[in-house]
């Protein structure tokens, strides 16, 4: 019997991440074994259970767009708590992130029509400015 990277791999693999990445924030354990552990155990729950399976599955698209965005602001904010100077050309590389994932709003989202419109151009101008400003300041730096 094959396993499929698919329905098995992909479930299993989020899952482990997720629940490793959130006990090692909490600090509830100390060991980071009994984290692995934990998390292993957990990971081939979801992949084994049907309803995780089809449930993650379908919040892939939304939750690898939301820890893009997390893991860059928390890298972005972990330079700045260390006194290093602004990074703009990464800056201007999430913007360009955000404004790729802006690009299919709609089908993200599910809002249509004229207040789509108004959030995408709103938000898409905000975005654009900010890519300008980081080149502009990433200009000066040189």
């Amino acid at each position: 019997m094959a396993i499929d990277l698919f329905t098995f791999g992909i479930p299993f693999f989020f899952m482990l991440a997720v629940v490793f990445g959130a006990l090692e924030i909490s600090g509830v354990f100390q060991n980071r074994g009994v984290k692995a552990i934990i998390a292993i155990v957990i990971g081939f729950f979801a992949a084994t259970n049907e309803q995780s399976v089809e449930f993650i599955i379908s919040i892939m698209p939304y939750a690898s767009i939301f820890f893009v965005i997390v893991f860059f602001l928390g890298f972005l904010t972990k330079a700045r708590e260390k006194g290093e100077k602004k990074d703009w050309l990464l800056i201007a590389v999430v913007m360009l992130l955000l404004l790729i994932v802006l690009v299919n709003f709609e089908e993200l989202t599910g809002i249509t029509g004229d207040l789509a419109n108004k959030i995408v151009y709103v938000a898409g101008t905000v975005i654009l400015i900010v890519i300008l400003y980081s080149a502009y300041q990433k200009g000066r730096e040189q």
